[in-house]
C-alpha cells in the first residue's frame, strides 16, 4: 500500500466494511512510491458515511495522503487498540 492511494475509492471500501466488522486486525504492508498513477480515484458517494467521506476527503484536499492519519480517524471514531511492540 502507497501513501499516494490513501484517500482512493479503494480505501473508502475498505473503510465502510472496516466499520462493518466491527472488530479485527489490520497490518497495512507500505511500500514505497513507484510514480504511477494510481490512487487517482477520490470521487465517492460518501453520503452514506459521512465522516469517513469528511476524513478522507480532508486528507486529500490538504495533501496529506499518509496512511499513519488512520490513526486519527480510528482514535476518534472507533473501539481501537494499537499494537505496540515490547520493548
Amino acid at each position: 500500500m502507497k501513501d499516494r492511494h490513501f484517500g482512493d475509492r479503494n480505501d473508502f471500501l475498505k473503510l465502510t466494511l472496516i466499520e462493518r466488522l466491527r472488530r479485527f486486525t489490520f497490518i497495512p504492508a507500505l511500500t514505497a512510491d513507484d510514480g504511477s498513477s494510481d490512487g487517482a480515484l477520490t470521487s465517492y458517494d460518501g453520503s452514506q458515511r459521512p465522516v469517513l467521506a469528511r476524513f478522507l476527503r480532508t486528507c486529500v484536499d490538504r495533501k496529506a495522503r499518509n496512511m499513519r492519519k488512520l490513526r486519527e480517524l480510528l482514535r476518534r471514531n472507533y473501539p481501537f487498540a494499537e499494537y505496540v511492540p515490547p520493548p
